[in-house]
C-alpha cells in the first residue's frame, strides 16, 4: 500500500514560487495537469447534510470514502485513510483506474454512495530529489503549493515519518514559504465551508 506524506501551503505569488522551484538544482518539469475530482458520501450522510446544512458537523472529509479523478482524460479512483500531524498529511492510499465515469457512478450508487462535491485543480508538477512539487490553482479557493513524498509500506523497512516531515518543512523554507502559510485543512472541507459557511 502506498503512503502519501504531504504538506501544502497557500502562495500569494505563484509565478515567483514557480521560478524558485525551477531554480532548484536538478529540478525537473514533469507535466501540467487538470484534475477534476468528485468526492462521494454515504447516502445517509448526504441526506443529513441536505436537510441540515446550518448544523453541519465538520470535517466532512471524515465521511468521504473515495473520489473519482479525471486527470487529463484518465480516470482514477482513490480511497485514503487519512492522518495529520502538525500540518503534514500521512495518507494510506489505494488507487485503481476506471474506464467509464458513468458506470463507476452507477457502481458507487449501488454501494450506497452519491457524488457530493467537486474540486477542480490546475497546475504544474515538478520533481526534485525524492519530492513531487505541485503548484496549483484550486477553483473557488486560490493558489497552493503541495510537496509530497510517496513511500511504499514495507514491514522490513519502517518509514521514518518524522524525518520526512522535517524534510517537507525544509523544502518549504528553501522556497521562502513561511510556516504561517501552511494549510492543514483538507481541500474538501475548505470547499464545503466556502459553499456553506458554518453558523
Amino acid at each position: 500500500m502506498a503512503i502519501e506524506i504531504e504538506i501544502k501551503a497557500w502562495i500569494k505569488e505563484p509565478q515567483t514560487i514557480e521560478t524558485r522551484v525551477q531554480m532548484l538544482p536538478g529540478a525537473e518539469f514533469v507535466k501540467n495537469y487538470v484534475k477534476r475530482d468528485i468526492y462521494y458520501l454515504p447516502v445517509k450522510i448526504y441526506e443529513e447534510f441536505r436537510q441540515n446544512k446550518e448544523n453541519l458537523e465538520y470535517p466532512v472529509s471524515a465521511y468521504s470514502a473515495f473520489r473519482l479523478r479525471d486527470e487529463n482524460g484518465r480516470l482514477i479512483v482513490t480511497a485514503k485513510k487519512k492522518q495529520k500531524f502538525k500540518g503534514v498529511e500521512h495518507n494510506k492510499e489505494i488507487e485503481f483506474s476506471a474506464d467509464d465515469a458513468y458506470q463507476f457512478n452507477s457502481f458507487a450508487n449501488f454501494l450506497g454512495y452519491v457524488p457530493f462535491i467537486e474540486k477542480l485543480k490546475k497546475g504544474n508538477l515538478y520533481r526534485w530529489n525524492d519530492f513531487n512539487i505541485e503548484l496549483s490553482h484550486v477553483k473557488n479557493l486560490g493558489d497552493f503549493i503541495e510537496i509530497e513524498s510517496l513511500q511504499e509500506e514495507n514491514t522490513n523497512k519502517p518509514i521514518n515519518h518524522q524525518k520526512i516531515d522535517q524534510d517537507l518543512h525544509w523544502v518549504l523554507s528553501i522556497l521562502k514559504i513561511s510556516e504561517q502559510q501552511i494549510e492543514d485543512e483538507y481541500y474538501i472541507d475548505m470547499l464545503i465551508k466556502r459553499m456553506f459557511p458554518p453558523r
